[in-house]
């Protein structure tokens, strides 16, 4: 699969760098911020190259769907739900912490990161190998639990329905990791002690 910049399709009226600088000043005041939560790589675990390409992919959907806001009012552009997503799928954090960490209703980040999951499931279909309507079901145990290390989200107890729509974007979003080389997830990849393409062609 090629991931050249010319397929990123980048959105040129957003600047990704001064977003994300608002942004960190915005939570800042709601949680706590360790030094190196300032950079996208550890905020939302992958580097900001896969940020932007995931960006760009939900980009037309995403600005169509429903309109959700922070606590003061202002809505939440699609640059924000991805980043709200990915943070909850990432740490698998509870969605009180999540909204309380952004600033708005855990209500809020559970229907962003929903919305996220559907459209990236359904725009991100061509990362996907193998038995793609239902990818846990060719997962054996060893993979998946290698999975929910990646993706902190399954290990969260959910309805089986959601497992499965759950399961097939983080499927989608490791092999984006791939197809994107992100180093960052490369480099968490060899320190939990597998090889990064583990489930590079099975999905």
């Amino acid at each position: 699969m090629e991931s050249s910049e010319a397929n990123i399709g980048e959105f040129p009226d957003v600047n990704y760098v001064i977003w994300y600088s608002q942004y960190v000043k915005r939570i800042a005041g709601h949680f706590p911020l360790a030094e190196d939560s300032t950079r996208v790589e550890v905020y939302c675990g992958i580097s900001m190259r896969t940020f932007r390409y995931l960006c760009s992919l939900v980009m037309e959907p995403m600005s169509n769907s429903q309109i959700y806001k922070f606590n003061d009012n202002r809505e939440l552009t699609v640059v924000d739900k991805v980043a709200i997503a990915m943070r909850r799928l990432k740490l698998g954090k509870s969605l009180n912490s999540i909204g309380g960490e952004i600033g708005t209703h855990s209500f809020t980040a559970a229907k962003v990161t929903w919305s996220f999951v559907e459209v990236l499931a359904e725009n991100g279909h061509r990362h996907l190998r193998g038995p793609a309507s239902a990818p846990e079901e060719g997962m054996s145990a060893e993979t998946f639990n290698r999975l929910k290390k990646e993706w902190k989200v399954l290990t969260a107890g959910m309805k089986s329905e959601k497992l499965q729509s759950m399961t097939k974007a983080c499927c989608i979003l490791h092999n984006i990791v791939i197809d994107m080389n992100d180093e960052r997830q490369r480099e968490l990849s060899l320190l939990e002690g597998h090889h990064p393409d583990f489930l590079h062609h099975r999905f």
